[in-house]
């Protein structure tokens, strides 16, 4: 029986799903479309959004059509937009009086324009989520670049928005596909298609994936580089400041869907253009979140990653993550020193001589002043360290005929922050990054002043790479140390090898013996480092003799460091080996405390000029020994070591008083002697 029909079906509805985009892109009157109603043309993108949400696939044999209209819209919005940028006083022309009878037209005001703008691109994202590879989107391009070209300045002030830009969240779509992120490169988009397992698959429709890496001829856009220009805006937002955590995170999504890009040259040609822009919005983007938890700290709140409520807070660790990867793509020397700097700034305890504390300057260096502001976590101190060393290994690779890169003085600088990190982090991840990072200054340290090494000095690379091995962890057991190369570490650090070190050599192989003397469930890691902490003593304490021979017993007498040399390793006696070998005494574990008992025992005896009043409390008899006593498992033997102390604590505040009277004495013995 045949299909009777009241109304006849328009001309057009054979197209609906047996033309391509192509065909319907060309075919819609767009003057046409611009006599609708705004209300009519706005309830087409409702209907499609319903259709999204409702239908799901079984919209796809008809996306041609909807994608071009949609398209359509988002050109006149823009065209509009344009047209009031360039004369802001110029009114749209009236409508027919049959079109006024429904609605205003398009543009007739900026938010009716901006909100058509901004449901056609959320239309258009939710379509390139969900029909990544159910047609050729090439014909929708050079529509797209154009349309959306007028917005690509407008992303910086609408990021500060809660939510993302409508553009920025079309972006993000784009960039989750493979084979449509290819447009951000300038390339014809593929239809790809991911599987289950995560693999990817070209449709027989597309072209091969490693294929269509020259640009074609007729796209214009393409020549003139677009989607460079998009993604280069997107990544413009991280540099913003004020910008809302949510469109924060919508362009660091875009940068991390561009950097699993496959293979090296789809991803060369799409994000390696702009990484020395992406690395400088992304450190920004780490002192924007800090400078915002500062600031919430300071009314009250918890800081970085806590808020309001357990709320969590915004975090740098996404950040600091893509910089450890594009650290070694940066080729720009400059860009990558002064980012390299900032890093390592942002390490810096806010506690430390650099922040206005005295950290570095208990450590025998000499500090700077700094700001307020929040110190990183263990999580992102492991990231800032990877993201370091991938910008040192990067400038060591590339040589030093670049100016500014044997600047050695700030390269020390970064050494000693880095070194003093060996004494503060405590998990895996940081301090296994913490020694790459020194590796890698070593090696530009090295590099750098390769003709006024001494050959009977170590190389700082030498040193990193102790550090390396004393942190190393074992390849066939989980979460176990590599005892064999931290062992064999710790037995070759002999007094000839501390004595090789400067000061600053020395500082981090001292933090780090200190760290594993502290360990209370490793015995074995625990007696390793007890051993080449004596060896240093008995090292230092040979240097210091020398010094008094040159200087005198009197000279020696004064531990001023300030009399040393800055290079010279004694100047960490009073800043590094007497407060770690004290601090540890307030140890819980009565193991720990009785090995930095011992140590400070050492260091009496080895130097008495240096600690005169810490001699009477040793002995050759271990029962009138205090250092021996205060850590004794009997308790009447702790009992009598405080007794001990007692009494030298009264002996010495006697002898005090008596000076004092002798000193007021003799200040009147010439009055008497004046009145006589």
């Amino acid at each position: 029986m045949a299909t009777c029909r009241l109304i006849p079906a328009p001309w057009w509805s054979q197209h609906l799903v047996n033309s391509d985009l192509d065909w319907w892109l060309i075919t819609i009157d767009q003057s046409d479309l611009s006599q609708q109603p705004l209300r009519r043309r706005q309830g087409f993108l409702n209907a499609f959004e319903d259709l999204l949400q409702h239908l799901g696939f079984r919209l796809q044999p008809l996306l041609p059509v909807l994608l071009a209209l949609t398209l359509k819209q988002l050109e006149l919005a823009c065209a509009a937009l344009q047209q009031q940028e360039a004369d802001p006083s110029k009114q749209q022309q009236d409508e027919d009086p049959a079109a006024a009878a429904s609605g205003p037209s398009s543009g007739s005001s900026r938010e009716e324009g901006r909100a058509i703008r901004s449901q056609c691109l959320l239309l258009l994202a939710q379509v390139f989520t969900r029909f990544p590879a159910s047609l050729d989107y090439n014909p929708l391009w050079p529509g797209f670049f154009r349309s959306v070209r007028p917005l690509m300045p407008r992303l910086l002030p609408e990021s500060v928005a809660a939510a993302p830009p409508p553009l920025l969240v079309a972006v993000t779509a784009l960039a989750a596909n493979q084979g449509l992120a290819r447009v951000l490169g300038n390339l014809p988009s593929q239809q790809i298609e991911v599987i289950e397992d995560g693999e990817q698959q070209v449709q027989p429709a597309g072209m091969e994936v490693d294929q269509g890496l020259q640009l074609p001829a007729a796209a214009a856009w393409a020549v003139e580089g677009l989607g460079g220009q998009l993604l280069s805006s997107c990544i413009s937002v991280l540099g913003v400041r004020g910008c809302s955590e949510g469109s924060r995170s919508a362009a660091l999504t875009v940068v991390e869907s561009c950097m699993a890009l496959q293979p090296r040259e789809l991803l060369a040609a799409v994000l390696l253009p702009w990484v020395s822009q992406l690395l400088v919005d992304l450190r920004s983007s780490v002192e924007s979140v800090l400078a915002e938890a500062a600031a919430w700290g300071a009314r009250g709140g918890r800081g970085v990653g806590k808020g309001r409520g357990g709320q969590k807070r915004p975090s740098v660790v996404r950040q600091l993550a893509l910089m450890e990867q594009l650290g070694q793509h940066c080729r720009d020397t400059n860009t990558a020193a002064s980012l390299a700097a900032a890093l390592v700034a942002l390490l810096t305890p806010p506690n430390s001589s650099r922040s206005g504390g005295s950290s570095a300057a208990r450590a025998g260096g000499s500090g700077g002043a700094g700001v307020r502001r929040v110190a990183l976590d263990e999580r992102g101190s492991a990231r800032a360290l990877g993201a370091v060393a991938a910008l040192w290994s990067g400038l060591s690779t590339q040589g030093l005929d670049h100016p500014g890169l044997g600047e050695t003085d700030q390269q020390l600088d970064h050494w000693e922050i880095i070194s003093l990190l060996f004494g503060q982090l405590t998990s895996r991840d940081s301090r296994t990054a913490a020694a790459a990072a020194i590796k890698a200054l070593g090696q530009l340290k090295d590099s750098s002043s390769r003709s006024s090494i001494n050959a009977d000095s170590c190389s700082y690379t030498a040193v990193a790479e102790i550090l390396v091995d004393l942190n190393s962890w074992s390849a066939d057991t989980l979460d176990e140390p590599d005892y064999d190369r931290r062992l064999s570490r710790y037995s070759k650090l002999v007094p000839e090898a501390w004595r090789s070190f400067n000061r600053l050599q020395a500082l981090p192989l001292l933090l780090q013996a200190f760290f594993d003397l502290r360990n209370e469930s490793d015995l074995a890691l625990r007696q390793a480092a007890a051993a080449p902490l004596s060896r240093v003593v008995e090292a230092y304490a040979q240097l210091d003799q020398q010094h008094q021979q040159r200087q005198g017993a009197a000279a020696a007498a004064d531990t001023s460091a300030q009399q040393l040399d800055p290079n010279d390793p004694l100047r960490l006696l009073p800043r590094v080996i007497y407060p770690q070998a004290k601090g540890g005494l307030r140890g819980n574990n009565l193991a720990v405390r009785q090995e930095h008992a011992a140590l400070l025992r050492e260091l009496v005896q080895q130097m008495p000029l240096r600690f005169p009043d810490l001699l009477p409390l040793t002995a050759k008899d271990p029962e009138q020994d205090f250092f021996l006593n205060i850590t004794h498992l009997q308790i009447h033997r702790r009992g009598r070591a405080l007794q001990m102390l007692s009494r030298l604590l009264q002996q010495q505040q006697q002898q005090l008083v008596d000076e004092q009277q002798q000193v007021q004495h003799e200040e009147e013995l010439p009055a008497v002697a004046e009145s006589a």
